[in-house]
């Protein structure tokens, strides 16, 4: 095979990502036209092609798009002028370069953290299910009768005799659900008032830690300033003034 005609490429001047010098292995390089990795034979790049061939058969290949030439950097001459081990200690230092700019944090995006606001508690009345009436069981059997033709005087269907067995069961279970009900708002309550206490105890505690801070600026604000105040400026006043009226 002929070369391509192109100057001699140093394997020194080649990135040590792009070519392979490891011993027992073939050399391979990255071809600069195609982009692919290919075989070195002979200290030059192995002919190929720079798309795949074409599925046909040979004999059938007669179009000219059916014909794929070959690849420009098929032929090129490459220089050894470095030897594996040298190859690879410069691979090793590459390598070792590239992750330490993955590490590196202001190599990365930087992360906006984004704050969210104190989320309030929720209604104790959401915190405890609602339990089953026997009045909303009655007003889903009535919408359902309603738009049932099934549902016929005595006569039910399958979802309408359910219905009606839940409102009869919860109406038996009236007297009891009306005791749980019962003690169930005494709980509503009682949670209510609970969160509603701890907020008047957080912004207390929170207003003791800095009332030193703020009773410190306070003294130090109400201080006269040392030295004489300049002639052609007025005395600050350091008492509210209340206009007459």
């Amino acid at each position: 095979m002929k070369h391509n005609g192109r100057p001699p490429i140093r394997a020194s001047k080649v990135d040590a990502d792009r070519i392979n010098l490891r011993e027992g292995e073939k050399r391979t390089v990255v071809c600069g036209d195609c982009g692919t990795w290919r075989v070195i034979e002979g200290r030059m790049v192995a002919a190929h092609r720079a798309e795949p061939r074409s599925s046909k058969p040979r004999k059938r290949r007669q179009l000219p798009e059916d014909r794929v030439p070959r690849c420009l950097g098929s032929g090129q001459r490459i220089w050894f002028d470095i030897t594996p081990d040298q190859w690879r200690a410069r691979y090793e230092r590459l390598s070792s370069h590239r992750q330490d700019q993955g590490m590196n944090p202001g190599s990365r995006r930087t992360t906006r953290v984004k704050r969210m606001s104190n989320t309030p508690p929720p209604p104790a009345s959401k915190l405890i299910p609602s339990l089953p009436t026997a009045k909303r069981a009655f007003e889903k059997y009535k919408a359902h009768r309603n738009g049932c033709s099934t549902c016929t005087g005595r006569t039910h269907c399958t979802d309408g005799a359910r219905l009606a067995a839940e409102y009869v069961r919860l109406l038996d279970m009236e007297p009891q659900s009306q005791r749980v009900r019962a003690g169930m708002e005494q709980l509503r309550k009682l949670i209510e008032r609970f969160l509603a206490e701890q907020l008047p105890r957080r912004r207390a505690t929170e207003w003791a830690a800095v009332l030193p801070d703020v009773q410190d600026a306070d003294t130090r604000r109400t201080q006269r300033p040392n030295g004489a105040a300049p002639i052609t400026d007025f005395d600050v006043p350091l008492k509210n003034l209340h206009p007459a009226r």
